[in-house]
């Protein structure tokens, strides 16, 4: 983990501070990293609020396709494995589609189907969640402090009561 944030977080403030990732961001990943996608798309949502959308990696075909255009992001969670294939035919899509990929890899043949490739170190796949959560963070952080935003209850105290209300007063009976 501590590799991944010294070798990428100058790499990640580059690519958030030179390009216009701040709208309808979608975070696609397949098998463990389906959940890397929808904490990486919840941090996103909750640090910049703007829509960043968690698909799966096979219904991006599906669903998101249908919303690509010139300059959208899509981030892909790719590690080697079992989803490295159909990875590799969404960006495919995603870049034919006029879309922009940031592919998150230890796969290098990936890169060549990336507007930017960020390159993970290998580790085996059911483990990757761990480690591909990092780099979308950097990427929530620093799109906050580009836009200067920060979490929509911290603008409004009501906002905030209401959050907590449905996070921490739930009724649900454990």
């Amino acid at each position: 983990m501590q590799e991944v944030i010294e070798s990428q977080s100058n790499d990640l403030l580059d690519l958030v501070n030179n390009n216009k990732i701040e709208n309808n961001l979608v975070v696609v990943g397949g098998g463990p990293n389906y959940g890397t996608a929808m904490f990486g798309a919840a941090k996103v949502l909750e640090a910049v609020n703007v829509d960043a959308i968690p698909t799966y990696l096979e219904e991006w075909a599906h669903l998101q396709f249908h919303t690509v255009y010139e300059g959208k992001y899509t981030i892909v969670i790719a590690p080697k494995g079992r989803a490295t294939g159909r990875a590799r035919e969404q960006l495919i899509g995603i870049k034919d589609s006029s879309g922009s990929t940031i592919c998150l890899s230890d796969d290098e043949s990936l890169k060549e189907y990336s507007d930017f490739f960020i390159r993970m170190p290998e580790v085996d796949e059911a483990l990757s969640p761990f480690l591909y959560c990092i780099p979308i963070e950097f990427i929530a952080t620093y799109l906050s402090l580009k836009l200067g935003k920060s979490m929509r209850m911290r603008q409004n105290d009501w906002l905030k009561e209401v959050n907590f209300r449905q996070i921490f007063h739930s009724e649900i009976e454990e």
